[in-house]
């Protein structure tokens, strides 16, 4: 008799579960060996199935998966890869999905985000479209007051239409003043990584024409313009 058998066995020496701890607690532990048994075959099974090599979709690692050839390597690839935003690849969603589509799909996710509170008390990241501005997506209402004021100086701008690529990157310019030939970049309070390819941008063209708003030049220019301006946010 096996080592395993005698385990089982030998406590009960000829009697059942039953006369020695009682039909409540004998049900417990025949849950219990069935369990510890059916645990012990999948680990059997799993040993013997067959390793495969992948490739992720998303973020392109090379992983190791049992039993089966797997696309992803995590749930968070796989939910990135099926968001829209994602797949632009340095391109925005108009010219990825064409006008129509895009402005459906913006729709739905403002509605989405409709009655959460925003963590910032500066108004930054309200993004939405503006139907004083031409009905033109902005990602923040900083954005969409300076596109005001630039309205109200009757100075022509384009908006996010200049690229910039760098060495291993590129980020969209917010701002492009066609008549003055000059960039506007606004700079709010959770700026992420653009600092990091400004620098870029400067270390590649120190004379780039590009001018930033930042905390201090936004706080004047509404002190300036905020009572002017009809619509301001």
């Amino acid at each position: 008799m096996s080592s395993k058998g005698k385990h089982w066995i030998s406590p009960l020496k000829g009697k059942t579960y039953e006369e020695i701890y009682g039909i409540e607690k004998a049900k417990e532990l025949k849950i219990l060996r069935s369990n510890i048994v059916n645990n012990l075959n999948y680990w059997k099974n799993r040993r013997h199935q067959e390793i495969f090599e992948n490739k992720c979709k998303f973020c392109q690692k090379i992983f190791i998966s049992k039993g089966k050839k797997r696309i992803y390597c995590s749930m968070s690839c796989k939910a990135r890869d099926n968001n829209p935003a994602s797949k632009r690849k340095g391109k925005t969603l108009e010219e990825l999905y064409g006008l129509e589509k895009s402005k459906s799909w913006r729709c739905n996710n403002s509605i989405a985000l409709l009655g959460r509170k925003n963590k910032n008390p500066n108004g930054w990241g309200k993004g939405g479209y503006r139907k004083d501005l031409n009905s033109i997506w902005f990602r923040s209402t900083w954005e969409a007051n300076v596109a005001r004021i630039l309205n109200h100086l009757n100075i022509k701008w384009e908006y996010e239409t200049n690229r910039v690529f760098l060495e291993t990157c590129s980020f969209l310019i917010d701002f492009w003043l066609p008549d003055l030939k000059i960039n506007l970049e606004i700079k709010g309070s959770r700026f992420g990584n653009k600092d990091k390819k400004l620098e870029l941008l400067y270390k590649m063209n120190p004379n780039f024409p590009i001018k930033i708003i930042d905390d201090e030049v936004y706080k004047k220019l509404s002190k300036m313009y905020r009572n002017k301006i009809v619509g301001w946010e």
